[in-house]
């Protein structure tokens, strides 16, 4: 099997996240590069890291004083 090509749990386990969220997240259509085969989830690792580069982290500012 491709490296390229993981479960739910091991995307879960590589983003720290809940298997719950990552099973929610698929059933809602917000993770790319997931797809059901034969009753099975495989997520396509390098899709779901290009999706996670284009979030832009939110700013944090510092309160005057």
């Amino acid at each position: 099997m491709s490296e390229d090509i993981v479960s739910v749990d091991q995307l879960a386990e590589y983003l720290k996240l809940n298997r719950k969220t990552v099973y929610e997240m698929v059933n809602a259509g917000e993770l790319p590069g997931a797809r059901r085969m034969r009753g099975t989830i495989r997520i396509h690792l390098p899709t779901v890291l290009a999706w996670l580069e284009k979030w832009e982290a939110p700013v944090q500012r510092k309160r005057a004083r």
